[in-house]
């Protein structure tokens, strides 16, 4: 599905991504971050098949992971990690279907070397960590 104001006669548009990534920090709380994915990212209007979201507090971190409801829209949450401290080493991860990812694009996947796509929070944590402190 074309992105609002991306088509023209000529051209059908720039399709929505299949996965989107939200942080949040101080404008929005845990729960405004979840349920505005559910109503704007996984409306009817989109094609977006998964959610990533992070919500940084002061000394923690929290994520969560769902992909498109079973009716076309709406999320179905995956997981949900507990907070977890920014100062300190994580092993926490998502693994999400490499087929959710690449949904509509290809009749079959690209050659990869997993059916699951990681996402290490520890990444993350040791990217922000310089940054909230």
């Amino acid at each position: 599905m074309p992105q609002p104001g991306t088509a023209t006669p000529n051209y059908p548009g720039l399709a929505y991504p299949t996965i989107v990534f939200e942080v949040s920090h101080t404008n929005e709380t845990w729960l405004q971050l979840i349920n505005d994915v559910r109503s704007k990212a996984f409306s009817l209007n989109t094609t977006i098949q998964v959610y990533v979201g992070l919500k940084i507090y002061t000394n923690h971190i929290r994520a969560v992971w769902g992909k498109r409801g079973t009716r076309g829209q709406g999320m179905k949450v995956m997981h949900v990690t507990h907070k977890f401290r920014i100062d300190r080493p994580t092993n926490l991860k998502f693994r999400i279907p490499a087929s959710l990812i690449f949904w509509g694009c290809l009749t079959v996947l690209p050659h990869i070397t997993s059916l699951f796509c990681e996402i290490s929070f520890e990444h993350f944590r040791q990217e922000l960590q310089p940054l909230i402190h």
